[in-house]
């Protein structure tokens, strides 16, 4: 009895106190179902969607679209889809690259305070939000039309001092800034691409950089505006390595300020955080459906 309590202890202070989750865990096993629902996305074509505004930038025209029930946020004139919102469901997140970059909620030590680089339509930060009421969340975009139309049509405010947006560049805000962040979220793109810089080793070491001990960086990338290898190359310079999660045309990686062989800390981290959060995509199952087990190659 007393060495099982031993071991349950010794379990229980490695899942709240190690720095980070390993790479390669095993999430143990996940329905078919059960991933299959996580993987559907509402259908969207943002080009036969009704248009409810245009706003001119210098940056991204920005087209505010109507599909269903949902409202579409979307640049240029190719009508990329960047963020779709369900003014009936605050809860929802459309699209499932979003879910997936949820994911990093797994990996921090502590989770209080948040850095967003990319506004866009505000879903993943404002799902986050919902559940992590006590974190100080930061985001930072460069487009004040996107700020703009961001805030009258897509559910994002400034309610209170928990959250503060920030029109700037992400890269020259890391540059600028002294805060450290116990999660950093990257979703950037300009005019339907990725600026160089912020696909460069030296970016991805500024976000690091910038993690507080036992952080984690999350990075969005979209195989329309990258070479996957390229940005597995530079994330891994910065940070010696991470995991991979995908669907369709996203890979989201996901790598933590400090490298740790113990892969088990994850998937007990993704429960202890699912019991107390309740978020409405559970991180286990998110972790266990989507995570890529093998390594790509460049």
């Amino acid at each position: 009895m007393k060495t099982r309590l031993f071991y349950e202890i010794m379990l229980l202070v490695l899942v709240l106190v190690w720095p980070v989750a390993g790479f390669g865990a095993d999430f143990g096993p996940v329905s078919g179902e059960i991933c299959q629902n996580l993987y559907n996305q509402p259908p969207a074509d943002p080009k036969l969607a009704n248009l409810v505004e245009y706003r001119a930038s210098s940056q991204n025209p920005v087209y505010v679209l109507e599909q269903n029930q949902y409202l579409i946020m979307s640049f240029g004139a190719v009508h990329d889809l960047q963020s779709m919102y369900n003014p009936k469901d605050e809860l929802e997140v459309p699209l499932v690259y979003q879910r997936i970059m949820s994911i990093g909620a797994a990996y921090p030590k502590n989770l209080k305070k948040v850095l967003m680089l990319g506004l866009g339509g505000g879903r993943l930060t404002q799902y986050l939000r919902q559940y992590l009421k006590r974190a100080e969340f930061t985001v930072v975009e460069l487009d004040p039309a996107v700020i703009s139309v961001a805030k009258a049509h897509f559910g994002v405010q400034e309610k209170d001092k928990h959250l503060k947006i920030v029109q700037a560049d992400a890269w020259e805000y890391l540059k600028d800034s002294k805060d450290k962040f116990d999660l950093i979220l990257v979703d950037v793109c300009v005019s339907d691409t990725v600026p160089p810089q912020v696909k460069s080793a030296d970016f991805y070491k500024e976000v690091k950089a910038h993690l507080a001990k036992g952080g984690t960086a999350v990075q969005n990338v979209s195989l329309k505006h990258y070479y996957l290898g390229e940005a597995e190359a530079a994330m891994r310079e910065a940070f010696g390595g991470f995991d991979s999660f995908e669907t369709d045309m996203n890979f989201i990686l996901v790598a933590p300020e400090m490298i740790t062989k113990h892969s088990g800390v994850l998937s007990y981290r993704a429960k202890s955080r699912q019991k107390k959060y309740s978020f409405r995509y559970p991180l286990g199952e998110l972790l266990g459906c989507f995570h890529r087990k093998e390594p790509i190659s460049d």
